[in-house]
């Protein structure tokens, strides 16, 4: 009975593990990636650089490729590196980027360490989200890091919905024309008329809560370059980016472990230890009460005997008399 009682003490304590401290410690953002995300918009606008003309109505395509470095990270950080391209469907590329960022294995936030850069600039002092949001992200506002700028912006938790049968939450990014860097050669064609580039964006970003995996994106961009005065002379790029379906049910794909493991852990998982180790530990005292109970009852049992003797028998009137050996024979000799 004390095996049954201390198994039930045990499972229940195992439920209690399993439903916090394992659960939260256990799932972490990986080490190593190897991810190739793709983003297409079918009717982009963009200028040619090699020719100095505005092209329209062409499909652009943003190829995302992702790659841990596990020697550079540890239990509480990952280190990966982001290699993003745009090309035309011609194959021309229209633009470059290239990060390698560091950031905390459950939160999805940038650190600055381990070498870390966007394109040239080792300076850049990345903060707020990186490739992946929180485990377990909750609804809220978060600050999500745009390499263009080189600095966060607020994206806001709008709504819950579902994908391919799986729940997600949608959050969405608005950057308003914000400059982003003056022209070293000034404008195009022009060199003598100083210029900026000024850029807008407005992101919409489905993430699977568990995992904290973005399993689907959307990118609006628009990239002009403005002269002193303000106005817009040039449109650099125009695009609706939309994640290419085969990659975002690829997306999804690597949330299933993480779903699985915290089903098991937070609902299924508790729910049969607890479970038996209530029965075990009640089993277990009910038992024990049981015997307790017998051995009682058996001390408490009269000594065979005891019920020889008949009121009023003996010298004495007051209760029930026992016959002491030798005392029957004391009798026979009067």
């Amino acid at each position: 009975m004390r095996v049954l009682i201390g198994l039930g003490s045990f499972l229940i304590c195992l439920a209690a593990l399993l439903a916090g401290p394992v659960a939260q410690s256990v799932l972490r953002h990986p080490l190593d990636v190897a991810e190739t995300i793709r983003m297409r918009a079918e009717h982009a606008e963009y200028f040619d650089t090699a020719t100095l003309t505005a092209r329209t109505g062409v499909p652009l395509t943003v190829t995302t490729v992702l790659r841990g470095d596990p020697g550079a990270g540890d239990t509480g950080r990952a280190v990966w590196t982001e290699f993003t391209s745009i090309t035309a469907s011609d194959g021309g590329r229209v633009g470059y980027r290239e990060r390698r960022t560091a950031f905390d294995r459950r939160s999805g936030e940038a650190l600055v360490c381990c070498a870390d850069y966007v394109d040239d600039d080792r300076a850049a002092g990345q903060s707020g989200l990186a490739f992946r949001w929180p485990l377990g992200a909750e609804p809220g506002t978060h600050m999500y890091y745009d390499p263009l700028f080189k600095r966060a912006f607020p994206i806001r938790f709008e709504g819950t919905e579902r994908l391919r049968g799986v729940p997600v939450r949608r959050y969405v990014q608005r950057i308003p024309p914000t400059f982003v860097e003056r022209l070293r050669h000034g404008l195009p064609g022009e060199r003598s008329t100083p210029a900026s580039m000024y850029a807008e964006v407005t992101r919409t970003v489905w993430v699977e809560p568990v995992s904290g995996v973005p399993v689907r994106t959307r990118e609006e961009h628009r990239r002009t370059l403005r002269t002193p005065d303000g106005a817009e002379r040039i449109v650099l790029l125009q695009a609706d980016l939309r994640t290419h379906p085969e990659d975002e049910e690829t997306l999804l794909a690597r949330t299933r472990r993480p779903r699985v493991w915290s089903a098991l852990t937070s609902t299924a998982g508790p729910w049969a230890a607890g479970s038996a180790g209530a029965v075990a530990l009640l089993t277990g005292l009910y038992g024990l009460r049981r015997r307790r109970r017998s051995a009682t009852a058996e001390h408490q049992q009269q000594v065979p005997g005891d019920d020889l003797a008949e009121p009023g028998d003996g010298d004495h009137g007051d209760g029930p008399a026992r016959v002491v050996p030798g005392e029957h024979v004391e009798r026979l000799d009067r």
